[in-house]
């Protein structure tokens, strides 16, 4: 910050921002958890998604540590757990035994970097590309801009074609450009009149006076390469700030260093007084939600979504710049913002990722969710270890928390928690106890699954309210194919995801409520799929009943007397059973493609009740609205043939599926008798006959208690491709 005596009262905001960037925890944090919710999360999900996502990190440290070579692939999902991508089982029984999700894919880290160099070498003289690594999908990403020459693309695509479905090339939205030729940002200004973002502080003591920006001063800061290129001095608010060293722009990164002249000063809190930079990720794991501060933009937050990315980049000059080893993210930067920090939340403080290197701007230099129609942000971000490695004479500037010692190193540096007499290299696993053993759970199916019945009911664009430490997701739009879902909190899925335990000590962290009713089987394959992943561990299902039209033979079979036919009623009756013929083979193809959606996952199948107590006396009032005894008794006998048919779909799906038959808990509590669980057209009457003959909500009651002991069922070990772990409850 520049000095100012005490009569300087309006001193200008923009100078002391350019090199000490005022990152206000509160409103970082804010930001993230509004990009979340943006992205479909409720805000109390948010919340714990950032919680979470701090403990993933430290466990990942651990792993990389531990074994190096098992472990470079990792990711956090959706819920903030962690997620190892292995292609042997020695990395998945590793992971499993540190509390890890492990995830199958059919390439490892080093055969992805392979083919990423392969294709870059494929077109070596043209810009406008970005190629980096997912490790979610395991697959090598290529996007590429409008400027991209027909030949390159023609070349680029052959090369792909030969890895399969290991590549995606996509064409990317606006330009991709670094962010120092647009707008002009209030950060500081180059020689040639570029404006761009101060980065974080650094310590530059260990320069000798003479050398290359030489000088007893000790103040400096990073910023992007691009910006200091062919710009010695800098200057902030109009006034000679500093001199650039150390600048790279090429494979190596897009990165360079200021030595402020001794008027500037950067601090050791770089980012705020009371919540001061505390460390440095030197490893962040896609998934990891982040912020950046620029001078165009300010805050914006987002996560990464690929590492180890090469972006080629046509600077104002006209050459073409190469630069390897970014971490690409979904942040929104325009111009003004390069060389700004980025970083993430742990605790009380700010970890430093990198610096803002460039995205992919339109004409204009707006970014992505600025165009016209909005498209995704893409925001590359320069990582922190080239520019201040391990053992360089430079470091980032760090608040002392008290743990390290005063000397301004990263905490990673730092022996710490070190038993008496041990080696860093003997100590004991601890990893596994950091990570509690929380599902992701996602209940689909019809109204039978959404609580029709039990009511009240939610919008179709919200979700259930979340208990302790449970995340819940809103429905993708997908699952909504009518406009009343019909949704309870009272259904079955939401009273199995608020239990303090599912079984033993696992309970469920994550849950996704993407049942509806009036769903058929194409509903789920076609819509409610989209909620599943390869992180969901959990999924329930009721679906056949709209198959056969058995709610249409429901209304008929229940109209009240005057209006009651016994033929439409044995007609209805006489559709359903026919299709039922041939439901079976379908359900048992829906199944499977739920298997296929969620890879990781255990499903569990429930069946339909008989609605009637045929033992019962119905009231007055019922016998003016429900069935006589025998439409009653044929109509029991059509759910229970339903049930059978779908345990009969559930025999042939897979050992990953279990039928749960709900008529033990239901004998003796269906409609006519003296406590039932089925909803009672007699006494809702009317206007609500929607609900007639669904579970209530004890019905849902008695469904939940059933799921919860069919969970707490072992399966057999060779059931999951994972293999066996507290998460999916299998007997080894």
């Amino acid at each position: 910050m520049q000095k100012a005596d005490a009569s300087q009262d309006d001193a200008p905001s923009r100078g002391m921002r350019s090199n000490r960037p005022e990152i206000d925890l509160k409103r970082a944090h804010q930001a993230a958890v509004d990009y979340l919710v943006r992205s479909g999360m409720t805000r109390s999900a948010a919340e714990t998604r950032l919680k979470n996502q701090e403990r993933s990190r430290q466990v990942a440290r651990k792993l990389r540590a531990e074994a190096p070579g098992d472990f470079q692939s990792l990711y956090i999902n959706r819920a903030g757990r962690l997620v190892a991508n292995v292609v042997t089982e020695r990395g998945a029984a590793l992971a499993r035994a540190a509390g890890v999700t492990p995830h199958k894919v059919a390439a490892g880290w080093k055969e992805l970097t392979g083919i990423k160099e392969q294709l870059l070498a494929s077109v070596k003289n043209s810009d406008g590309l970005s190629v980096g690594i997912d490790p979610k999908s395991g697959t090598v990403n290529v996007t590429y801009s409008s400027g991209f020459s027909a030949k390159d693309l023609a070349s680029l695509r052959a090369k792909a074609k030969q890895y399969g479905d290991l590549v995606t090339v996509t064409k990317g939205a606006g330009t991709l450009r670094t962010t120092a030729d647009a707008n002009p940002g209030s950060g500081f200004t180059t020689a040639s009149g570029g404006s761009c973002t101060v980065g974080w502080g650094i310590d530059i003591s260990a320069l000798d006076p003479g050398a290359e920006g030489g000088s007893a001063h000790a103040d400096g800061f990073m910023s992007a390469g691009h910006c200091l290129q062919n710009n010695k001095g800098i200057q902030i608010n109009g006034q000679d700030a500093g001199t650039a060293f150390n600048v790279h722009l090429g494979p190596e990164g897009d990165f360079g260093m200021v030595r402020l002249n001794a008027q500037f000063s950067s601090q050791p809190e770089l980012a705020f007084i009371e919540d001061p930079v505390t460390g440095v990720d030197r490893n962040p794991i896609v998934g990891t939600a982040v912020c950046k501060l620029g001078m165009t933009t300010d805050y914006t937050c987002g996560e990464i979504t690929e590492l180890s990315a090469s972006s080629r980049s046509r600077m104002a000059d006209g050459t073409i710049a190469s630069i390897n080893g970014l971490i690409r993210t979904n942040l929104c930067a325009q111009g003004g913002d390069s060389g700004g920090p980025v970083f993430t939340e742990s605790g009380d403080s700010v970890i430093a990722i990198g610096i803002v290197q460039g995205g992919r701007a339109d004409k204009d230099g707006n970014c992505g969710e600025k165009q016209n129609p909005p498209v995704p942000n893409s925001t590359n971000v320069q990582p922190i270890d080239p520019i201040v490695p391990e053992g360089s004479p430079y470091q980032l500037k760090l608040a002392d928390d008290g743990s390290q010692g005063g000397n301004g190193r990263p905490p990673e540096r730092q022996p710490r928690d070190l038993e008496p007499g041990r080696p860093p290299e003997r100590q004991p696993r601890d990893v596994a106890g950091m990570l509690d053993n929380r599902l992701d759970y996602v209940a689909l199916g019809d109204s039978f699954s959404a609580g029709t019945g039990a009511g009240p009911y939610l919008p179709n664009d919200k979700t259930i309210t979340p208990v302790g430490g449970l995340e819940v997701n809103n429905p993708p739009a997908s699952v909504n194919h009518n406009n009343n879902c019909q949704r309870s909190e009272q259904a079955y899925g939401p009273l199995t995801a608020k239990l303090d335990t599912l079984y033993g000590n696992v309970t469920v962290g994550n849950f996704t409520f993407a049942a509806c009713a009036g769903a058929i089987t194409q509903n789920v394959v076609n819509g409610q799929l989209d909620a599943l992943s390869p992180e969901t561990e959990l999924v329930t299902l009721t679906i056949g009943g709209n198959d056969i039209r058995f709610a249409d033979a429901m209304r008929e079979c229940a109209k009240p007397v005057g209006l009651f036919s016994e033929k439409a009623c044995s007609d209805a009756l006489n559709i359903s059973e026919t299709l039922m013929m041939n439901l079976e083979g379908r359900l048992t193809e829906t199944y499977q493609k739920v298997l296929a959606a969620a890879p990781n996952a255990r499903l569990i199948v429930l069946g339909y009740p008989k609605l009637f107590d045929e033992q019962g006396s119905c009231t007055l009032t019922q016998n003016r609205i429900n069935p006589f005894p025998n439409v009653r008794k044929r109509m029991n006998h059509s759910a229970e043939t339903l049930s059978q048919v779908v345990q009969n779909a559930v025999k042939q799906a897979g050992r990953r599926v279990q039928f749960v038959d709900p008529q033990p808990a239901f004998d003796g509590h269906g409609v006519c008798s003296a406590d039932p669980f089925i909803t009672d057209p007699g006494t809702i009457g009317l206007l609500h006959t929607e609900d007639s003959y669904h579970p209530n909500a004890k019905g849902h009651q008695a469904y939940a208690s059933l799921l919860k002991e069919a969970a707490d069922d072992p399966v057999p070990a060779n059931t999951y491709n994972r293999g066996c772990s507290a998460i999916n409850r299998c007997r080894s």
